[in-house]
């Protein structure tokens, strides 16, 4: 099997912000297996200031990656696939959760081809689920802190179709200014509200209450974990950030009130993203998938992952995004529709 990494860098059109940091752009690269003339192509890209690990270390791990250590045809051809791809992620370190992505991801886009199925199907027979014969929402960012840019950004996500927007807040905004963007967006949308960890315990005690008569679904990481009071909330809370902690748990998430994970394959890792999906749900705690400014591979993956995941759950963050309006390749319609929808191209269907 031949490796090859090649790089990428989009400028976004205009500047992306949370609590943390304003992006402007998003560094990456492609990976390719060749196999007996198959190819499967998978991405990394660490999101900095939030991947514990740097691109070019994660593009150094590729390219050192033995071909011993990569399964055979044979191997991603039989049932065993998802088998044959965790071995040879587990070849690189656990920290390289976008080196493991791209890996597994390129792997699984080859199984594709080999099985001729659609990503979908074939994580949906490991999941022993059904892909849904409909469509599935998706939710769109909506980052701007003004109020009517706020509304201009949601206006153009419903003229997409999107009913659910998710809404960037910050620790230094004021009450109000929050309260009032919530107010403006709610009436129309589902709502939940990410501050990135930046609140003070006496601004949740203050905005929860309020935030719980709004139309808001769920408030993700308003103080880090570890500082999360061990009480019930007003509303639920969601985990994202934390799941990158070495002393996060399903059990010590629970314990804090949280009752969403929000899931990035490319912070996380695709199989480990699969598997915490997996034992998330048994033990009754809602899933949403989202992206990290992804790529177009990254983004068909996800968008598989929450097809074969189904329906009745919340709208996955998987809307198009800043880095895909400018992505130099035309794309197919199944990586920026405003919702998911199954594919009949083999893998990941992205040519």
């Amino acid at each position: 099997m031949i490796a090859e990494v090649t790089p990428f860098e989009v400028a976004f059109r205009s500047s992306v912000r949370d609590a943390t940091a304003v992006r402007s752009e998003r560094r990456g690269a492609v990976l390719s297996l060749s196999d007996g003339g198959r190819r499967g192509q998978g991405e990394l890209a660490p999101l900095p200031g939030r991947s514990p690990e740097a691109l070019e270390a994660g593009c150094l791990a590729l390219e050192q990656l033995e071909a011993s250590a990569l399964p055979t045809a044979e191997e991603l051809g039989a049932g065993g696939w998802l088998d044959a791809i965790r071995r040879a992620s587990a070849r690189l370190p656990a920290e390289l959760g976008a080196a493991r992505h791209a890996l597994e991801t390129a792997l699984l886009d080859l199984c594709g081809a080999l099985h001729r199925a659609p990503a979908p199907v074939l994580l949906a027979r490991a999941l022993g689920t059904t892909p849904p014969a409909g469509r599935l929402p998706v939710a769109a960012l909506v980052d701007a802190q003004d109020p009517s840019e706020a509304l201009r950004q949601a206006e153009a996500a419903a003229a997409r179709g999107i009913r659910t927007l998710k809404l960037k807040i910050a620790g230094d905004e004021s009450d109000q200014a929050i309260l009032e963007r919530v107010r403006r967006l709610s009436r129309d949308f589902g709502l939940r509200l990410d501050a990135n960890g930046s609140l003070s315990r006496e601004q949740c005690a203050r905005l929860m209450p309020r935030l719980s008569e709004a139309n808001v679904e769920f408030l993700e990481e308003p103080l880090p974990f570890d500082q999360l009071p061990a009480e019930v909330p007003p509303l639920p809370l969601a985990a994202d950030e934390a799941l990158l902690s070495s002393d996060f748990t399903l059990a010590r998430a629970r314990q804090r009130g949280i009752t969403v994970l929000v899931l990035k394959p490319m912070l996380l890792g695709f199989v480990r993203t699969l598997e915490l999906a997996r034992a998330a749900s048994a033990a009754g705690l809602e899933i949403v998938l989202s992206h990290a400014f992804d790529g177009p591979r990254a983004m068909a993956a996800s968008r598989a992952l929450g097809l074969a995941l189904g329906g009745r759950r919340y709208a996955d963050g998987l809307a198009a995004h800043a880095a895909l309006e400018v992505w130099p390749e035309p794309l197919p319609g199944h990586v920026t529709a405003p919702f998911l929808e199954a594919w009949t191209s083999p893998g990941l269907g992205v040519p």
